[in-house]
C-alpha cells in the first residue's frame, strides 16, 4: 500500500485554524484576524504565538475550528476490506474510489495478503491457489461477456483498490484516534500512520493531536480483555481523582 498526501502549505494551514481560533475569542472581523496573521505574525515568534492559541483552543474541546483546513490523500493498494472501514468515518470526509463496475482487471486483480497467512508456505500457498482460483473465474466471466458490474461479483474483500480521501483536520484527529488503537485492523493502522506522519513530519506541532484515542484521554476505555496496557483503564485512571458529592 501507498499513501502518499497532495502537497500543502503547512503556513496557510496554521494561519486558517488561527483566524477561525480569533474570530471566536477576538474583538474585530475575521479579515482583520487573517490580515494579522500575515502583517504581523510572521517568523518564529507569530508561529509560537499562533500555535500558543491554537493548543488553548484545541485542548479546551473547541474542536470545530480545526475543520477550516484539510487535506487530501492519495492511496493506493489497499484491500477493499480497509475500504470498507474507512468509509465508515463519514463526518469532514470525503472520498473518490476506483469502481469496479467501470474497471476491468483484464490482466487480473491485484491483492493484499495479511502477514498472519505469509507465515507458513502451507497457508500462503493455499491463499495463492485461492485467489488464482478467483481471478480466473473473474477473467471467464468477462470473456464470456458479463459485464463488469456483474462479474465483480466473484472478487474478494482482499482485492486492491484506489482511493482519494479529502478530510478535514478534526475528522483527521478523530480517525488517529480510532484507527491508531492496536484493536484496529493492522492494515488500516498502518495506512493511518501513514497519513499522521505525512502531515506531522510538515506541521511536527500537531504530533500531540494525531494519536490513538488513549493518548487523547489519559486512559483506556476499551474492556479489560481488549486493552493493550499501553494506558491504565477508564476506571483505573479516574478512581484516584473522582470525588463524590458528598465530599
Amino acid at each position: 500500500m501507498e499513501v502518499t498526501v497532495i502537497p500543502f502549505n503547512e503556513v496557510e494551514v496554521v494561519d486558517k485554524i488561527y483566524t477561525a481560533c480569533r474570530t471566536c475569542y477576538a474583538e474585530g472581523t475575521p479579515q482583520e484576524q487573517y490580515d494579522k496573521t500575515q502583517c504581523e505574525l510572521t517568523g518564529a515568534t507569530g508561529w509560537e504565538k499562533k500555535w500558543k492559541l491554537i493548543n488553548h483552543v484545541i485542548s479546551s474541546g473547541h474542536t470545530s475550528t480545526v475543520e477550516h483546513t484539510q487535506f487530501t490523500f492519495l492511496i493506493s493498494g489497499a484491500s477493499r476490506a480497509l475500504s470498507h472501514q474507512l468509509v465508515r468515518h463519514r463526518i469532514g470526509v470525503s472520498y473518490s474510489q476506483q469502481s469496479q463496475r467501470y474497471c476491468e482487471f483484464k490482466q487480473g486483480f491485484q491483492y493484499v495478503t495479511p502477514e498472519s497467512i505469509k507465515k507458513t508456505s502451507e497457508i500462503r500457498d493455499k491463499y495463492i491457489d485461492t485467489m488464482s482460483t478467483i481471478n480466473q473465474a473473474y477473467l471467464d466471466l468477462i470473456e464470456l461477456g458479463i459485464p463488469a458490474e456483474d462479474a465483480r461479483m466473484v472478487l474478494p474483500n482482499a482485492c486492491c483498490t484506489n482511493l482519494t480521501v479529502s478530510i478535514n483536520l478534526r475528522a483527521l484527529i478523530h480517525l488517529c484516534q480510532e484507527r491508531l488503537c492496536t484493536n484496529a485492523q493492522w492494515e488500516i493502522r498502518s495506512m493511518v500512520r501513514q497519513m499522521a506522519k505525512l502531515i506531522t513530519d510538515k506541521i511536527p506541532e500537531l504530533k500531540p493531536y494525531l494519536v490513538p484515542k488513549c493518548k487523547a484521554l489519559g486512559y483506556c476505555n476499551e474492556s479489560a480483555s481488549r486493552t493493550c496496557g499501553c494506558m491504565p483503564l477508564k476506571e483505573h485512571a479516574l478512581q484516584n481523582v473522582y470525588i463524590s458529592p458528598e465530599e
